[in-house]
């Protein structure tokens, strides 16, 4: 629903005295704190440090290992947990993209990267193979 950005109008649309803004919409339910720190303790997998949530830079974050301005779905196959740093720092980059980066900046993680993603395309591949038998067998 619009709503005029002046108070004393009590228009619904667009108001010609000044424009309009969307009025905000029902907030959208939140994923549970609980689920990022039941990852505290455990290991980046692109730096494999460990994360924690008392250190600001090694907390627990949700990556979209494609990130979803490049087209990456919203869903678990294109989610992991990666800490803050790791997740800042590849941004709005394909894991291919960060590696090389990465390898231009001799940057450690490097290794680690490659090795995540080597094993993101082989799950990918698997599950492709299994939804192509599972049309075969229909």
């Amino acid at each position: 629903m619009l709503a005029c950005l002046f108070p004393k109008c009590d228009c619904k649309r667009q108001c010609y005295r000044g424009g309009y803004m969307r009025t905000p919409s029902a907030p959208q339910a939140e994923p549970p704190v609980s689920t990022l720190e039941q990852w505290n303790g455990a290991l980046c997998p692109y730096c494999a440090k460990v994360m924690h949530t008392e250190h600001m830079h090694m907390k627990p974050s949700r990556d979209h290992i494609v990130p979803r301005g490049r087209g990456g779905p919203n869903t678990s196959a294109n989610l992991t947990i990666a800490c803050t740093r790791c997740n800042h720092n590849k941004g709005d980059k394909t894991l291919l993209e960060w590696q090389f980066e990465l390898a231009l900046k001799n940057d450690p993680r490097m290794a680690h990267v490659a090795a995540f993603l080597q094993a993101h395309e082989a799950k990918q591949t698997a599950t492709a193979f299994e939804k192509m038998l599972a049309l075969e067998n229909a």
